[in-house]
């Protein structure tokens, strides 16, 4: 955890400044911390249930990002 809050610039940012991200289940929160200066963008999903694993699909804004819908683009497991 260490290394990746030192390698992400998004997650210097205090918690308040996030934005919440559509998900499709109510056992999960998604929510992205964005740097602007750097562009760095951490996406991050909780699951709320202690107890079993969850999924679902996470509805990211794209244009907030400035992504461009029609183009793929890749994101890492951190």
């Amino acid at each position: 955890m260490n290394r990746i809050r030192r390698e992400n610039a998004a997650l210097a940012i205090p918690m308040p400044a996030c934005t919440s991200a559509g998900i499709d289940n109510d056992q999960l929160i998604a929510y992205l911390k964005i740097d602007a200066a750097s562009g760095n963008v951490i996406l991050t999903v909780v699951n709320l249930d202690p107890h079993h694993a969850q999924s679902g699909w996470v509805d990211l804004d794209v244009d907030a990002l400035k992504l461009d819908a029609e183009q793929p683009y890749q994101v890492h497991d951190l």
